[in-house]
Parts: C-alpha cells; structure tokens; sequence
C-alpha cells in the first residue's frame, strides 16, 4: 500500500481484478476504509481520493468533539 498524496493517515493500494477492471481500496490509520472498482485505473484514484478527503474531514469532526474541554 502507498499513501495517498495529501492524506497522510490513508493507504491506497489498486489492484487489477480482472482484465481491465481495477480494484482501489484506501484505508485510514483509525480503521474506516472505502473501496471501489471500475476499468478507469486513474479516475478509480481519482474518486477515492476525493472520498478519502470527504470522509477525513468527518473524522476530524468526530475526533474534535470526543476530546475533552
């Protein structure tokens, strides 16, 4: 697995399914992981980085609001 460029608490690894079809599967250091498949190897990285950014932002509010005052 490699880190996505500017998510450095995600590990991005693709994988090709079968011919032509890839699998991207990004996974936080805290354990959520999103994975999606297609035949676009760089639109796949594309998307998932997008989804690592949105889904980071909503673990940073979580965090945010679990520690003490």
């Amino acid at each position: 697995m490699i880190s996505l460029e500017g998510l450095p608490n995600w590990r991005l690894e693709v994988k090709e399914a079968s011919a032509g079809v890839y699998k991207a599967t990004a996974v936080h250091s805290f354990g959520p992981k999103i994975e999606l498949t297609g035949t676009d190897e760089k639109k796949l990285i594309a998307e998932i980085k997008i989804s690592a950014m949105l889904m980071e932002v909503e673990i940073a509010k979580k965090t945010s609001q679990q520690r003490p005052r």
